[in-house]
């Protein structure tokens, strides 16, 4: 079992760092992060993480709101 607050730093890291990965490597990223908390059954991060992911193309076209989403992720912990 993966500790939640571990997977909010991963998603915070690829928040930070998205600029300099490539769109596989992200994707990649992205997806371990997603079944690592399926299999772990954080059903809220879970859901919380598909719906960021769908506010843009793996957090790559949201420069401007990234902040907000970043203080949202640490209100999650």
């Amino acid at each position: 079992m993966v500790p939640k607050w571990l997977l909010l730093q991963l998603l915070q890291v690829l928040l930070l760092c998205h600029q300099y990965l490539y769109g596989f490597l992200m994707k990649i990223l992205f997806t371990l992060i997603i079944l690592i908390a399926r299999t772990s059954h954080y059903d809220l991060l879970y859901l919380c993480i598909g719906i960021l992911k769908n506010q843009g193309y793996l957090f790559a076209r949201l420069n401007v709101q990234q902040p907000r989403i970043i203080e949202d992720i640490r209100l999650l912990q």
